[in-house]
């Protein structure tokens, strides 16, 4: 089953709607979490707060497992690029967010973004004001002004669904749509060996952008076929 955005699931059978987190045009309620990473790790901020009415790509994760953090990482590594004109949090919800937050801090070599990543304070159900769908493995919201602009609740996230996510949030940013290719470029921090006394490299998403530059516009049309000059004689 692959779904689509604002509850819309479809395979090749049926059409579900399957609903998670506020809809389009819906206002984006309070959303506070513990942060897991950075300078502000162990402090509770509102996401919604934060974000102050910026184009916003949030992603609530029903559980932590990897599988589903996949897709989450993708768009967070994108959004990284656009931190001028976007704000991005990832939101993990658990029966205990202790736990949850210990185990993110274990997995801290598999984030390495940028963007916001906390545990609701509101447990496994999160917010009751946004009305989250426990069978939904990722519920993925795009706002602009503090309202939703996309909803895409999905059962089975692939790393497939990133593109038409992200068409809309850098429709939101300014930037170009993105392609299958563009997703999978990673900008931030470069590893670095273990036994030196720095962890990483200071971000740099220089050579990422470049990348970027030099994969093909989606939507730009084809050029036409040119025969080489030796073809004309």
């Amino acid at each position: 089953v692959v779904l689509f955005g604002d509850g819309i699931a479809t395979d090749a059978e049926e059409t579900t709607p399957v609903f998670s987190g506020p809809q389009s045009g819906e206002k984006l309620p309070a959303l506070k979490v513990t942060l897991v990473y950075g300078d502000n790790a162990g402090q509770t901020i509102n996401l919604v707060e934060r974000a102050a009415g910026k184009p916003t790509l949030l992603v609530i994760v029903n559980g932590s497992n990897r599988p589903a953090a996949r897709l989450p990482r993708i768009l967070m590594n994108f959004a990284e690029m656009q931190q001028a004109q976007l704000f991005a949090g990832v939101v993990y919800l658990d029966d205990d967010p202790t736990a949850a937050v210990r185990q993110l801090q274990r997995a801290v070599s598999w984030w390495k973004v940028a963007a916001a990543v906390g545990v609701s304070i509101d447990g496994a159900e999160g917010p009751g004001s946004y009305g989250l769908n426990r069978n939904v493995s990722l519920t993925v919201l795009v706002a602009n002004k503090g309202r939703v602009t996309r909803n895409f609740a999905l059962v089975q996230p692939s790393e497939t669904d990133a593109p038409k996510i992200l068409k809309h949030v850098v429709a939101l940013a300014g930037r170009r749509v993105a392609n299958a290719s563009a997703v999978q470029v990673r900008p931030g921090p470069s590893p670095t060996p273990t036994n030196v006394p720095w962890r990483s490299t200071p971000p740099d998403d220089t050579m990422p952008r470049l990348h970027l530059a030099a994969l093909p516009d989606p939507t730009a049309s084809p050029a036409p076929a040119r025969c080489p000059a030796s073809a004309a004689h």
